[in-house]
Order: C-alpha cells, then sequence, then structure tokens
C-alpha cells in the first residue's frame, strides 16, 4: 500500500517504509538510504530516511559508494548482519540516557542485480532468521518500485529532453533559416558597402590632399588631389620633400611645434595653415595631421589630410572688408544664439545711446519694441535655422522712443554647421517710416472725406440744395487738404514723383526737379518713362514696376537704386514706392532720396 500511495513522492515513501518496517521488526532506529548516481564517477548514498523512537528525525547524511557498512553492503550487494557493534558507531538516546544497541542489520535494496539503495536498522535484540527474511523481501520489493520511480523520472526526463530538443531543432532550423537570409543580405550589403566604399575611395582621392609622411617630415607617398593644389605634375619626383618647404615662412615655426607633439605625445594637428606652392602661390588649407603607429608603438607614418580653404579665405577677407564698410556707413551688432550681444559698431551704441556697461549686459530683446517680440522671435528662428531675414524691425530706446531699422538677420555657421554667431547690419529708416505713416494718415483722411461725401449723396430730395452746398464745402476742404499735401510734398527734402493709372506725371516737387535735372513744366503730363530710361529699369526690379503701366508694382519697399539724370549723371538714391487711390483710380508716388 505505501508503495502504491507514494510512488510519485519518493521522499515520503521513504519515511513510511523505514517507519513502518522499525516498528514492525522492533528495532529502535533505521535508515534509508537512496543511491545517487547521478554522476557516474560519484556515487553516493542519501539518507532519505531516519526513524527512531516512534518519531521521525532529520539528519543530513551522505556515504560514499563503497564507504562504511552501508557502502561496502551495496558494493557487495549483500546483507550484513552484526550482533556485536563497534563501540561508538551508533548511539541511542533517549529521557532514560544513553545505551548502544547491539544487533545491525544492513540490506541492500535490489532489483534485477541493480542496487537502488539500502536499509539500515539498529535492536538491542538479535533479528530473528524471519525477520531477516522480511527485510530483504522488504528491500527487493522497494527496489522494484524505485526502479520503476526512476524509470518514470528517465522516461519524463528523455520525453522532456526530446520535446527541448525537437523544439530546440525546429528553433535552430528557424534560426538556420533566417541566419542563411541574414547572411545572404549581409553578404549582398557587405557588397554594396564595399561598391560604396569604392566610391568614397575614389571620391575622397579627388576631394581630399591626402599625404604621408615620415617622422621627420619628409614626403612618402602623395595623392592626386595633392599634386593638382600644390602644382606637382605627375612627372616630377615628390618622394623625400620636406614638408616644412611646403609652408610659408609665418608658419612654419607654429607649425613646428605642433609637429613636436605630435611626435612625442601623438597630439594631431588640427588647423587651417598658409601654404606656397611649386610655383609660388598662396594655398590655404584646414589641415589634419595624425600620427600612425606599428605594434611596437613606434611611429610608422604621418598621415597629412586636408581640404582648400582658398576661397573660404578670400570670402572671410571679403567679409572683413564689408564688415568694416558696414561699420562706416550703417549699424552692426553680432550675437550669440541666445541674444547676447558679442559685438557692434559705434553707430550702434551712438543710435541707441548706450554706455559701454549697457552693452556689456545687453540681449538684443531689450530692444525690440514689445509689439514685435512675437515676430522678431519667429525671425530669430528662422535665421538661426538658416533662413536670413531682410526687412524692417521696430526697436525702442532706453527713453522709450521707437527706432526703425532696415536691414537683414543672418547665422554664421562654423566647420560642424554650428551656429556660430547672429548679425545684423541694417540702418536707421525711422525718418523714412514717420514719413510713410504720415502719408497713410494723410491717405486716410481722404479716404474719410471720400466716405463723407458719398455718404452725402443719399440724403434726401428736399436737402439737394443743402447737400450741394455741403459737397461744395467738402469739395473746397478736400482741394485745402490736397493742396495742403501737395505743399507739404513740394516741400519736403526728398524728390517726390507721383503717376495716375495711365502712368502720366501727375506730382513732381521741387526736390525732385533738382535731382533730375528738369523743369517740372517739362515733365508733367509726360509718361514717367521720360525719367527712367529703359537701360536703368531693366537692372532694376523696383523700378521697372514703376514704369510699366498696371497696378503690379513693389510698393511698401525702399530699396536702393540707381537713376540718370538729364545730363546723363548716375546717381545712387533710396527709392521707396507708396500706392494711394483718388476717385476709384490708383495713383503711385516714388519717394526718392538721394544718398
Amino acid at each position: 500500500e505505501i508503495l502504491r500511495n507514494f510512488i510519485h513522492d519518493p521522499d515520503k515513501l521513504a519515511f513510511y517504509i523505514i517507519k513502518d518496517i522499525t516498528k514492525y521488526v522492533n528495532a529502535i532506529q533505521g535508515g534509508f538510504y537512496l543511491l545517487n548516481d547521478d554522476d557516474p564517477h560519484n556515487r553516493f548514498f542519501d539518507l532519505k530516511a531516519f526513524f527512531a523512537f516512534d518519531r521521525r528525525k532529520f539528519a543530513d547524511q551522505q556515504i560514499k559508494w563503497g564507504d562504511g557498512l552501508v557502502g561496502t553492503c551495496a558494493l557487495e550487494q549483500k546483507s550484513v548482519h552484526l550482533k556485536s557493534i563497534p563501540e561508538g558507531y551508533i548511539t541511542v538516546t533517549s529521557g532514560l540516557g544513553e545505551a548502544n544497541p547491539d544487533n545491525l542489520i544492513v540490506v541492500p535494496m535490489m532489483y534485477e542485480g541493480q542496487v537502488y539503495g539500502v536499509l539500515e536498522l539498529a535492536s538491542f535484540h538479535a533479528f530473528d532468521e524471519h525477520q531477516t527474511n522480511l527485510l530483504e523481501k522488504t528491500a527487493e520489493s522497494v527496489a522494484a518500485t524505485l526502479s520503476a520511480i526512476k524509470t518514470n523520472q528517465r522516461t519524463a526526463f528523455l520525453l522532456e529532453e526530446s520535446k527541448a530538443q525537437t523544439q530546440t531543432l525546429t528553433s535552430h532550423e528557424e534560426e538556420m533559416r533566417q541566419n542563411m537570409e541574414e547572411l545572404q543580405a549581409t553578404q549582398e550589403e557587405a557588397m554594396r558597402q564595399s561598391k560604396q566604399l569604392e566610391i568614397l575611395e575614389n571620391t575622397l582621392d579627388k576631394q581630399i590632399i591626402m599625404a604621408e609622411f615620415d617622422n621627420r617630415g619628409l614626403l612618402l607617398t602623395a595623392n592626386g588631389m595633392f599634386r593638382d593644389k600644390f602644382e606637382f605634375g605627375s612627372d616630377l619626383r615628390l618622394q623625400g620633400k620636406p614638408f616644412q618647404e611646403m609652408l610659408d615662412a609665418d608658419e612654419r615655426e607654429k607649425f613646428e611645434q605642433e609637429w613636436n607633439l605630435l611626435i612625442k605625445e601623438g597630439k594631431p594637428i588640427k588647423g587651417t595653415f598658409k601654404h606656397i606652392t611649386r610655383t609660388g602661390k598662396d594655398l590655404w588649407a584646414m589641415v589634419t595631421v595624425n600620427a600612425l603607429k606599428d605594434d611596437d608603438r613606434g611611429i610608422e607614418r604621418i598621415m597629412y589630410t586636408a581640404m582648400d580653404a582658398t576661397t573660404e579665405k578670400a570670402l572671410l577677407h571679403k567679409h572683413e572688408a564689408i564688415v568694416e564698410s558696414v561699420d562706416h556707413s550703417g549699424i552692426r551688432i553680432e550675437l550669440d544664439v541666445n541674444g547676447n550681444l558679442l559685438d557692434c559698431n559705434k553707430n550702434f551704441t551712438d543710435l541707441f545711446k548706450l554706455s559701454q556697461k549697457d552693452v556689456k549686459s545687453l540681449v538684443v530683446f531689450d530692444i525690440i519694441h514689445p509689439t514685435e517680440t512675437e515676430s522678431f522671435n519667429k525671425r530669430w528662428e528662422s535665421a538661426i535655422g538658416g533662413q536670413p531675414f531682410a526687412g524692417i524691425i521696430r526697436a525702442k530706446k532706453a527713453s522709450g522712443e521707437d527706432i526703425w531699422l532696415n536691414g537683414t538677420i543672418n547665422a554664421l555657421f562654423n566647420a560642424e554647421h554650428e551656429v556660430e554667431r547672429i548679425v545684423f547690419a541694417g540702418t536707421d529708416v525711422t525718418n523714412e517710416k514717420q514719413l510713410e505713416e504720415n502719408l497713410k494718415t494723410a491717405q486716410e483722411t481722404l479716404k474719410k472725406q471720400e466716405k463723407i461725401i458719398k455718404d452725402a449723396e443719399k440724403e434726401l430730395t428736399n436737402k439737394i440744395r443743402e447737400t450741394k452746398a455741403e459737397l461744395i464745402s467738402q469739395f473746397k476742404e478736400t482741394e485745402r487738404i490736397k493742396s495742403l499735401t501737395e505743399k507739404m510734398l513740394e516741400d519736403l527734402a526728398d524728390a517726390v514723383v507721383t503717376t495716375s493709372h495711365d502712368n502720366r506725371i501727375v506730382f513732381f516737387n521741387q526736390a525732385a526737379e533738382d535731382l533730375f535735372q528738369v523743369k517740372k513744366g517739362d515733365v508733367l503730363e509726360s509718361d514717367i518713362n521720360i525719367l527712367f530710361p529703359e537701360s536703368v529699369t531693366e537692372k532694376d526690379d523696383l523700378l521697372s514696376s514703376f514704369t510699366h503701366p498696371g497696378d503690379h508694382k513693389l510698393t511698401g519697399k525702399r530699396k536702393k537704386c540707381s537713376i540718370i539724370d538729364k545730363k546723363g549723371k548716375e546717381k545712387q538714391v533710396y527709392v521707396l514706392l507708396s500706392k494711394s487711390k483718388a476717385e476709384g483710380e490708383n495713383a503711385y508716388t516714388a519717394f526718392i532720396q538721394l544718398i
């Protein structure tokens, strides 16, 4: 019953077997040893259950195969019955004290010639023959069950192992298939990359100046770009040529210092250096020099790579000249990406009345008019993103006075395409802006007067006389305002030329007479092209739009232009074109300022 009930739980089986058999043969204690042969080279017996004095006891004990009575019993595959137990082999402890059993029997649990474990029982009395036979028969039955348990466990293990192997094999097959696909893709990618690398090498050979030197600075090899840039033909021998000879005299001392650091510490050389070609021409190059070491950590060769920066250097000089020009005639400020002032010219500090202390702590957003903050932020972000801004910006002085600036915002980038600084260059157009505002106000006044006249026309019939009188009065007022406006325009220091919808000149002030060197009577009612010949308009889109019939004019944009007066003298001017409407027809007024 025990063997049947606990066939799936070897620990309980061992306990109940040793418990019942110990009681049945009147032994005082018993042990159930189970063979562990998972490792054929290290077999041992585990004490799975131990029972004494009608209670379960626990003891951790292992006995190697062939050691002691248990190991010898298993090795010889026969029972051992001792009627005189050696002193100290086993001790029984109870409430009455300690005593040594007189009899010990060790029985191997065998089935079909194979040992599965050992039963060990101790008693104060000798074991009878029928008890010995019972123990041996019981050991055989238990061994058969242990054999079945072991077989089941082995079968279950093999089944699980088989399933795992099948799953692993399936997984390996899928993995192999994927690996094959990946390998094929990798081979294709490798071929593609190899081709790209070949193209890249060819491209670099055509774009990058490359050469190799020994640690003394003597040339070993050079590519075609090196020969082209330094003007060495393919037939000229370069090997052994000192690199110092290819540097400008002013650069040699600095380069030699960096060369020594490269040789001693392996520190790469990076920077822009001025070289001299074979024919004596200047060659600016962005240079990188690295030391390549061999397996013994010695310098095998020096790798020189460079890019021609002669054009960029020329542009830099041109930029410096432009900056100098702007500093003389306009406003220039340079800022970092956060808007902090890095540099500015005197015209800027004079215009905004800033002290040196103010300049050090100035942020560009401090001088932008509050109404312009949002739009300026968008222009600022666009400039940082590489989209320059050109137009008019409304600013303010510390005193609160408005200033209008016409200029451009540009971002300057370094070699890594990072924003190095933001530059604003422009001019003060506050006066022109105020004039434009005044003109706009006058136009709005005229529009209001026109509305009054139109509203007056809708008066009742019985008030026609009064309305007519009022219209006449309004007309006179309009004429007066028009006269005042024309008088104001006549007295302006800038030239003012107004054309009607059919391009006829209808207003021409004194400043215009002086500018174009013609009399008003000679040009009034004439086509505007009399002032701007085709040789002038074909070079300038604003003047071209002004002289062409129709309403497609470039209004509201102040621009620098060139004109030719009646005597054939070319003059540089600023032109601002404005549009107005009178009596249902468009009129265009050009404000021309001599530079």
